[in-house]
């Protein structure tokens, strides 16, 4: 669900000023002037038994750039009321994750149209930059999300797919670079239809859980699609799909791209030049460092309520306000939760992130097996990319085909995030299903998990 945001008018005033900022003739991006009120964008809640409050947002200063935290104190800027009192940190916990721990799938989409192919500066075009900065994204990857390269050539042509969903860096760059090897016939644009095309390729359903990204570079210009802005942003929202868009060169139909954007919880970036086009790109690198995931544990029992999140870090504070129905996930804490990212097969190996939810507390075991002759493998995640069980120590498989996790420290109660990977092969199969069962005999005092019973995968078309 989205958020009422309460934003100062100087700050609406400045997010206008920046979108007029960017001139072909002088190549460089004019910044409005600094204001210590932070922008929440593209909130959205998510309530989840047992009495689990999560919000995913995005934080930005008076120029829409990133506000990102130093990573050891990333809870300490934010305060949670409830009704208009303080929660008791003391008898409750809250966790704030970046955006290294958030179950992502992003999509990008090249322009590689005619228009793109011919303007030049110097020995670099607009298809040039795309491809490096292409390539940069891919570096930056981080283990637990999923990244789809996609483009549009000519609009005799429905955009293509380079590279499906995966989180395997040097798939992703073969592809790129195998495509961009190959001639091409550079025409004019379908920019709408490439645009629900990269909406239509997001898998497994709409879901809270899941954060979607759409990466769009462009010059607008649009000649023949079936598809219009209001399909495009009614789809993305469906899909719960930001979309970020950077205008190029002389830019046709600018109002519909911001309006893509600010409709679908994106960004505009406006780049008249490639001296511009350089910095924008940068700046979205940059501002993929802005998203947060906010969770607590409620001890309301019963009834709707009103909750505040306030924001203060170096001289920068807002807050945003909601009404939520604290009562219908009221439950027992003792029950955590685990869920599984979307499964990518990539050289014919299986990987999928499996998470944690909501963690009960003093958990420091988890045993589970896998019900298939494959080869299984288990690693862990790094505690810089999110992961909650970095250091502990793993076993298996055993006799009975069980893998154990082990850690003399336990997780922390309430906390969320990825746990392990875990890596199945051969797998040739367009569809696979894959028991999984989670021994919960290990647990004590009443404590237990829901999990989903199989992994399962269907390739894409």
């Amino acid at each position: 669900m989205k958020i009422k945001l309460i934003i100062s008018l100087a700050l609406i005033c400045a997010l206008f000023s920046i979108f007029a900022g960017c001139t072909e003739d002088s190549g460089t991006v004019t910044e409005p002037p600094v204001s210590s009120t932070v922008k929440f964008k593209d909130v959205q809640a998510f309530l989840q038994i047992p009495s689990q409050v999560q919000f995913t947002f995005r934080i930005s200063d008076s120029r829409s750039h990133a506000v990102v935290i130093n990573s050891g104190t990333l809870t300490a800027p934010f305060r949670i009321f409830e009704d208009g009192a303080e929660i008791d940190y003391s008898e409750t916990s809250y966790f704030v994750h970046p955006a290294a721990s958030l179950e992502l799938d992003m999509v990008v989409l090249l322009d590689f149209t005619n228009s793109m192919a011919i303007w030049k500066e110097g020995d670099k075009s607009g298809i040039d930059l795309e491809v490096d900065w292409a390539h940069e994204l891919i570096d930056q990857l981080a283990p637990t999300h999923r990244m789809a390269i996609m483009e549009y050539h000519d609009r005799n042509v429905d955009a293509g797919v380079i590279a499906p969903f995966s989180a395997d860096k040097m798939a992703l760059s073969a592809a790129l670079d195998a495509f961009v090897a190959q001639p091409l016939d550079h025409g004019s644009s379908r920019v709408w239809d490439a645009l629900y095309s990269a909406v239509d390729i997001f898998d497994g359903g709409a879901s809270a859980t899941k954060e979607r990204t759409i990466f769009f570079i462009t010059d607008g210009r649009e000649t023949s699609s079936d598809k219009s802005p209001s399909d495009v942003i009614a789809y993305a929202r469906q899909w719960q799909a930001s979309i970020f868009i950077i205008g190029t060169g002389s830019v046709n139909n600018e109002t519909a791209l911001t309006e893509i954007s600010n409709q679908t919880g994106g960004e505009y970036y406006p780049a008249g030049s490639i001296d511009s086009f350089r910095q924008r790109l940068q700046q979205i690198s940059r501002d993929l460092g802005g998203q947060y995931k906010l969770s607590y544990t409620t001890l309301k029992r019963v009834g709707t309520h009103d909750v505040r999140v306030q924001f203060e870090y170096e001289g920068l504070s807002g807050q945003f306000d909601t009404s939520l129905d604290l009562g219908s996930i009221y439950g027992d804490d003792r029950v955590g939760v685990i869920t599984f990212d979307s499964p990518a097969v990539t050289s014919g190996h299986l990987r999928m992130v499996v998470r944690a939810q909501h963690i009960p507390r003093n958990i420091d075991r988890i045993r589970f097996r896998l019900d298939t002759p494959k080869t299984c493998s288990v690693s862990l995640i790094a505690s810089a990319d999110g992961g909650l069980c970095d250091g502990w120590s793993i076993a298996g498989p055993d006799s009975l085909g069980y893998f154990e996790l082990a850690s003399a420290i336990p997780l922390e109660f309430g906390d969320f995030g990825p746990l392990f990977n875990i890596d199945i092969s051969p797998v040739t199969e367009i569809t696979i299903s894959i028991p999984f069962e989670l021994d919960t005999t290990i647990y004590s005092e009443g404590k237990t998990f829901t999990c989903p019973g199989s992994i399962n995968y269907t390739a894409p078309d």
